[in-house]
């Protein structure tokens, strides 16, 4: 019986001890493909404009998702008296700095095929 008492606590002290890097449950959004404004049909156009806005609106869910993560770990570093995890940190800035560049480049993918689709179809 004081085994398994001693057992449990030690289990606990363990899962304690593993660094605090877990993952955050943050779903990356998936890019969009991006279309050729010269041979898409209008309702393809239309349904890349669509597809683009939303990944817009996902990506900035992700990125707030990230902010929240990173701030809750913080906190909880703070609550501990342990530093901010640096490592972690980074690691999660990086994947919110590589979103945003990723939705600039939808963005402006879609805005070249706009223009391009527009010479094709005069009028």
């Amino acid at each position: 019986e004081m085994f398994r008492k001693y057992g449990l606590a030690a289990a606990l002290l363990l899962a304690g001890a593993v660094p605090a890097f877990a993952e955050d449950s943050c779903q990356v959004p998936p890019v969009p493909a991006a279309v050729d404004g010269t041979t898409v049909t209008k309702d393809q156009m239309l349904a890349a404009i669509a597809a683009v806005k939303s990944y817009q609106t996902a990506s900035d869910t992700y990125q707030q998702c990230i902010t929240d993560y990173v701030t809750a770990q913080n906190a909880q570093a703070d609550k501990d008296k342990k530093p901010h995890d640096t490592v972690l940190i980074q690691s999660e800035g990086d994947k919110g700095t590589a979103n945003e560049a990723s939705k600039e480049k939808a963005v402006n993918d879609l805005n070249i095929a706009i223009v391009a689709y527009k010479k094709a179809h005069p009028g």
